[in-house]
């Protein structure tokens, strides 16, 4: 401690300055060899960053410049501060958000899918087109339209004549010589 006296023996002191000189010796005969090797006792001959060589000035020492603010970055342009990192963020979901019945699930895309035909198939001429099929259709009745039978007086109404013959519903065999039977009358017995 400081200012503390400690007493020591001469043969005390002679003991521990031989065992110094014994230290340095060896320590100067290791270095000496290390030399003989190639080895240079500190010396930095040179150091790169990036593959670009920094000076090493006269008390052996070399100053790595780094950026401690985005506006001191160079070439880096698309590099982002704090507060366009938090923009980006805000318009991304939690990591924690649900993908509920509102969605479908992978397994229903790949079944709708599954039903639909390929993008590369063709509708060649074995089909018509709308403009072909409305053309037809145009040639058709609605299927609301009504007819006037032949000898009906409303649309819609019962048969009775056709090409000159009479349609008649007769219970009874009317018999030989009938007008029913002279007259082209066609006869349904019910």
């Amino acid at each position: 401690m400081a200012g503390e006296v400690i007493f020591a023996r001469l043969s005390q002191l002679e003991a521990f300055g031989t065992k110094v000189v014994a230290d340095f010796s060896a320590l100067t005969a290791r270095v000496q060899s290390l030399e003989r090797a190639g080895g240079q006792p500190n010396i930095i001959e040179k150091i790169l960053v990036n593959g670009i060589q920094l000076a090493v000035d006269g008390n052996k020492a070399v100053n790595f410049s780094v950026p401690t603010k985005t506006s001191q970055l160079k070439n880096d342009t698309d590099l982002q501060n704090g507060t366009q990192v938090n923009e980006k963020l805000s318009t991304k979901a939690d990591s924690g958000h649900d993908h509920d019945g509102r969605y479908f699930t992978k397994e229903q895309v790949n079944s709708a899918i599954a039903g639909k035909a390929d993008t590369g198939h063709t509708h060649d001429d074995r089909y018509y087109t709308e403009s072909e099929m409305n053309t037809k259709l145009n040639g058709k009745a609605n299927s609301s339209h009504t007819h006037n039978y032949a000898g009906s007086g409303s649309a819609g109404g019962t048969a009775n004549s056709v090409n000159g013959l009479t349609f008649a519903a007769q219970t009874t065999d009317p018999g030989a010589g009938s007008a029913l039977t002279t007259n082209k009358v066609l006869i349904v017995y019910v």
